[in-house]
């Protein structure tokens, strides 16, 4: 800490694009990626934080940096040594050298991987503590030793232990924590800016029902088509850019939506556009087979627009708080659940009224924000460790 004030160092590999709409990043970025930007930013007009944030340079578009208060440390992106880690954990030296030179007082990454090894590396190397926010279940459990990535898991684990704070977004994922780890991680729900200046929305039963995530086995984007088959007589909206690595997937997928006469398949849409979507869907459905807590639905939630999960519901938010409806893993259900929502006026009004109040109450992101701003001056003012 210098003269009182904080030195945050977030590593975000994916995440400039956010900052600057006119870059195009290597892969495509996700929830993690959003909260983080929203956090860095908020956290960096507080007076006495300052943040840098380790960000692969873009594939295409302007380099800027310092923005919106955040100053960016680019690195150079490694194809060939990202797949290699995917299977076979080695360090990045180049991630390494950033997240040093940067010179923080907490070093803090969002998301199970490789990369939360380096994180974790850079915060021994430089003495201070790492702060770990988990982005999805799987980060809680021990799922990422699963499968052909064991070794990668394996490396990410061990950063988990190394933590000063692990920070789980939901109660369950902090039960998860305690089951699998023996980490008592503290909730911090995620945050996002209230929706303002929507366009004016159709009746519900005229809204185009959406769908919006990356094109990955996980989020199941084929059963979102499924129920487009299902209700013919509705229309559905699909966002679904590729990911790295499920280019099979992405193609099956769009030649499937751009067969079904009453859905819209759109393969990217910029972060600041999506607000639009939401405001003017009459629902928004997810059909992932786990989440962490999705970005989506505050997205959806501060908009007022009720929430149709095929399977998931962390902490059973969804039911308890009447802002949508949960088809409990079947495709035939969620039909019939999305169907009678949208033809029942006044039990659609009921869930998006709960939606705004839900929202108000958990996810305002500058209460977020200062929470986490408590917990790491907190962490900082422990003062640097000593070498282990």
């Amino acid at each position: 800490m210098t003269g009182g004030s904080v030195h945050i160092v977030i590593a975000n590999p994916y995440g400039y694009e956010l900052f600057e709409p006119g870059a195009r990043a290597t892969r495509v970025y996700g929830g993690a990626e959003v909260q983080l930007y929203h956090l860095a930013t908020t956290l960096a007009a507080m007076p006495d934080i300052r943040v840098s944030m380790v960000v692969e340079r873009p594939r295409s578009g302007p380099l800027r940096d310092v923005v919106d208060g955040v100053t960016m440390r680019f690195v150079t992106a490694m194809p060939r040594l990202d797949r290699l880690r995917r299977y076979l954990p080695v360090p990045s030296p180049t991630y390494l050298n950033a997240l040093v030179r940067c010179g923080g007082d907490v070093v803090v990454q969002r998301g199970g991987a490789v990369l939360t090894a380096d994180a974790a590396l850079a915060a021994a190397v430089s003495r201070v503590p790492f702060v770990f926010m988990a982005a999805h279940d799987w980060d809680c459990t021990r799922q990422h030793v699963t499968g052909r990535q064991r070794l990668a898991g394996e490396i990410y684990l061990w950063a988990l232990r190394r933590a000063e704070l692990v920070i789980a977004q939901t109660d369950d994922q902090a039960g998860f924590l305690r089951r699998w780890h023996d980490i008592d991680a503290p909730v911090l729900r995620s945050g996002l800016p209230a929706a303002v200046g929507l366009p004016d929305r159709p009746h519900p039963a005229e809204a185009p029902v959406l769908w919006v995530g990356r094109c990955v086995a996980w989020k199941r984007p084929e059963a979102f088509l499924a129920l487009a088959q299902r209700l013919t007589h509705r229309q559905f909206v699909m966002v679904c850019p590729i990911y790295d690595g499920e280019e099979d997937l992405a193609e099956r997928v769009r030649a499937h939506a751009e067969a079904l006469p009453n859905l819209e398949f759109v393969s990217f849409v910029p972060f600041r556009e999506t607000a639009a979507l939401f405001g003017t869907a009459g629902m928004f459905v997810n059909t992932s087979t786990a989440e962490g807590f999705p970005n989506t639905f505050m997205q959806a939630t501060s908009a007022g627009t009720p929430v149709a999960s095929l399977s998931i519901d962390s902490d059973d938010l969804i039911q308890r708080h009447g802002i949508g409806v949960v088809g409990n893993g079947s495709i035939s259900m969620l039909a019939d659940r999305v169907e009678e929502m949208l033809g029942d006026r006044a039990m659609w009004q009921a869930a998006s009224t709960a939606s705004l109040n839900y929202f108000a109450a958990n996810h305002e992101l500058d209460s977020i924000a200062a929470i986490l701003a408590s917990i790491l001056r907190q962490i900082a003012a422990a003062g640097r460790r000593a070498p282990t």
